[in-house]
């Protein structure tokens, strides 16, 4: 079962139209369309509610308010970890490398 969904034709806001193309991904076509396949079940009826859950879920996704990521700093002490764990590579390594040449 295939349903072919146009964001441009729906009647969505413009930015909800965008985020539905972004989330729809693969999915979209080259005429901007979201097609979306159902083959889970053995019959249409079933697939042909799947693939609308499916576009019902998309849509509500695309609807959620987009949450910016807010950058952060590392604390001090996974920095700590990081140089220590990198001190401990250095001296692994130093250990297995070939000893220095007698002169």
């Amino acid at each position: 079962m295939r349903l072919r969904f146009d964001p441009a034709a729906s009647g969505l806001p413009r930015h909800i139209q965008q985020r539905v193309r972004t989330l729809g991904g693969r999915r979209i076509t080259r005429e901007g369309q979201l097609l979306i396949t159902a083959q889970r079940f053995r019959t249409q009826e079933r697939n042909r509610q799947a693939a609308l859950d499916t576009l019902i879920a998309l849509i509500q996704r695309a609807l959620a308010p987009v949450v910016p990521r807010i950058s952060t700093q590392p604390t001090s002490a996974s920095r700590h970890r990081r140089r220590q764990s990198k001190a401990h590579r250095a001296r692994v390594k130093q250990i297995r490398s070939a000893p220095a040449p007698d002169e």
